[in-house]
């Protein structure tokens, strides 16, 4: 009769033969501590001084696979603000790429200028924006509110959920001031990663 196998014997077989690359497992672990760090600065639990004391630590190789890292995760955060407060994290990109690029300080300099003045009047535009769209819902609110009174002799009050055609058109507009934003955006992500 034949023997049977645990499934931990099994396992151990089918994996006899595999090897761990050590290289590849140092790359992994640079990199995991690099989007730790870089996330902890995004965030402003860290600071770019403690970017740049890790940067210093490593060597040449550990150095070229945390800027791989460093780049993907800085360019995923380089997205439209919705808030005043979200274009600190410019700031924070711009300061973590100054450690990366030293002798590009100048060119990042005048590059997150423009971008931050872009930005600015972009969260400037489309508050505007939304302030006139919603004057504009008002204003047709109000119409029809005076319309359903002279059909039905009761006084109605109607809010802008009560007409979500109304609101899709709104909805429609920003998201087409957005698009003409994100465009731009998508331009500097590259920028970012054309860096060397």
């Amino acid at each position: 009769m034949s023997k049977i196998k645990s499934a931990l014997e099994l396992a151990l077989e089918k994996t006899a033969d595999l090897k761990v690359d050590p290289v590849k497992v140092k790359k992994q672990q640079c990199q995991k501590d690099t989007k730790r760090l870089m996330s902890q600065i995004m965030s402003a639990e860290k600071e770019a001084k403690d970017w740049e004391t890790f940067w210093k630590s490593m060597d040449k190789q550990d150095q070229q696979w945390a800027k791989e890292a460093a780049l993907e995760l800085l360019s995923s955060n380089v997205t439209l603000p919705r808030f005043n407060d979200d274009l600190k994290r410019l700031t924070s990109i711009k300061d973590a790429l100054d450690i990366l690029f030293p002798k590009r300080k100048k060119d990042l300099e005048e590059l997150f200028k423009q971008v931050s003045g872009v930005y600015q009047q972009y969260l400037d535009g489309r508050e505007q924006m939304n302030k006139n769209l919603m004057d504009q819902v008002e204003q047709q609110l109000q119409r029809k509110e005076a319309m359903m009174e002279q059909q039905t002799g009761r006084r109605v009050k109607l809010s802008p959920q009560d007409d979500p055609e109304l609101m899709k058109l709104v909805n429609q507009q920003l998201q087409s001031f957005d698009d003409q934003y994100k465009e731009m955006t998508n331009q500097i992500k590259e920028q970012i990663n054309g860096l060397n």
